[in-house]
């Protein structure tokens, strides 16, 4: 069955305000696994900026971040199956997106860098947990967001 024009326009703005939400989780969440690893971060100089020059790179950062935000509503969207409670929805995509994302970024970087393992698997784990929030966040918010466009346009 078609969209009409109307929800199309109010899924789209729904999927903005998404995009937003889970920007600013993401920039809140930016200093988090940086406290749970920073003495194993401490410990591998050569591997990380000083924490002086952080500012400097933080717009690329946030860019990064809103790239992320962006890929998680539209892949998510594209899968969102109406009628399937979104809290399961969310789970599986968050674990989807993280073995599609944060596995593979992870052992590439310990296989071409010299990363412990331990905090390469550190890394992993905080990510998983992480990633699965994200997934649930980006359900829980798209299913609001397509009730209200089916209520709009229902009265339409």
């Amino acid at each position: 069955m078609p969209r009409s024009q109307g929800e199309h326009y109010e899924r789209e703005e729904t999927g903005f305000e998404l995009v937003g939400r889970l920007h600013r989780c993401q920039r809140a969440e930016l200093s988090t696994p940086w406290h749970l690893l920073s003495g194993d971060y401490q410990a591998l100089p050569q591997l990380m900026r000083p924490p002086i020059e952080g500012p400097k790179y933080m717009p690329y950062m946030l860019f990064a971040f809103a790239v992320y935000a962006l890929a998680l509503v539209w892949i998510y969207a594209q899968g969102a199956k109406p009628g399937t409670p979104w809290l399961g929805q969310g789970i599986r995509f968050g674990i989807a997106v993280w073995a599609l994302t944060s596995v593979p970024m992870y052992l590439i970087y310990y296989s071409v860098q010299p990363w412990p393992l331990g905090i390469t698997l550190k890394q992993i784990g905080f990510e998983f947990v992480t990633v699965v929030i994200y997934g649930i966040v980006t359900a829980a918010l798209y299913g609001k967001g397509a009730g209200q466009a089916r209520a709009s346009t229902a009265g339409n």
